[in-house]
């Protein structure tokens, strides 16, 4: 991706992903993976609230976290930018809330595709999870594979038959494999 600035002169620019490559590898190794897939654009709303808890708790706020990385990010960007102004490119403006509008466009541009793929991970968990309900190829698209619900049933502890939670099955799963498979 830096190629064509290091062709235009801003020997910086490699550098720079490279770093920004390891932060984001960095902050992904460090933070729990559930806390990566909730960061979306809209976190930027939340922030006082998420601030408050953190110093409440006095825990680590991975939210926060993961929207001081791309903020830190490009105010590093900015800084080198400003101090050598041809060797990394920068958007730079005396205007401070086109500073602030260039921030929140690093948030967005960070967050959005992480809310696409999350939105994607979870398209395809539920294409999988269709898969193991509906059974195998050669079924109707609506067709439960119906032998093999009560194992799964009885696996899980759920009892599909009344009398034999009534007959003190529930508790055996041996039972259960045999009251369901009947």
């Amino acid at each position: 991706m830096s190629l064509p600035a290091l062709a235009a002169g801003e020997c910086g620019a490699p550098f720079f992903a490279v770093g920004c490559g390891f932060a984001g590898g960095g902050v992904r190794e460090a933070c729990p993976k559930e806390d990566i897939w909730d960061f979306s654009p809209f976190v930027i709303f939340s922030v006082p609230r998420y601030v408050w808890r953190m110093l409440r708790d006095m825990q680590v706020n991975w939210q926060v976290m993961l929207l001081l990385a791309p903020v830190g990010l490009e105010f590093i960007r900015q800084m080198v930018g400003a101090r050598y102004p041809l060797r990394l490119f920068h958007l730079s403006s005396p205007e401070p809330w086109l500073t602030l509008l260039v921030y929140v466009a690093t948030i967005l541009t960070v967050s959005t595709p992480i809310k696409i793929w999350n939105n994607a991970r979870i398209e395809h968990r539920l294409q999988e999870q269709e898969k193991l309900l509906l059974g195998r190829e050669g079924r109707g698209a609506q067709e439960p594979d119906q032998s093999a619900l009560p194992l799964q049933h009885a696996d899980l502890g759920v009892v599909a038959d009344p009398l034999a939670a009534r007959d003190g099955a529930r508790g055996d799963p041996e039972a259960l494999r045999a009251c369901c498979a009947s």
